[in-house]
């Protein structure tokens, strides 16, 4: 349940079937959720529906977050792979993954002059 914390009243419900993470966009008009069946999901949860699905990545054993880039153009998330995936918000594509790792990417976060050139 996403609360809005000044008027204390509720603004959506989401049922997570398995544990997540929930992430909002920087309008604050979005939520990713991120989930151990490998997916990443986007809500608007001013009307409680899924409108578009993140693959590709891996999260099936840790709660591994998900971010939006800070002009929200962009949904990154770390990977059970080793890796760090970003995808284009609108297009659900892949734009880059990052690959030089050595351990399972369990966070991240992403600052205003990240990203700023894709």
């Amino acid at each position: 349940m996403v609360n809005d914390s000044p008027y204390g009243k509720k603004v959506v419900s989401l049922t997570l079937l398995d544990s997540g993470h929930v992430s909002f966009s920087p309008n604050s008009k979005y939520v990713l959720v991120s989930t151990q069946d490998s997916t990443i999901r986007l809500w608007n949860y001013s009307n409680s529906k899924c409108l578009k699905t993140y693959t590709g990545h891996t999260n099936r054993t840790y709660c591994i977050p998900s971010r939006f880039t800070a002009n929200g153009k962009f949904v990154v998330s770390g990977s059970e792979d080793h890796k760090i995936y970003i995808w284009d918000l609108q297009s659900r594509q892949t734009v880059q993954i990052l690959d030089d790792h050595r351990g399972v990417i369990q966070d991240l976060c992403c600052a205003k002059e990240t990203l700023a050139d894709l």
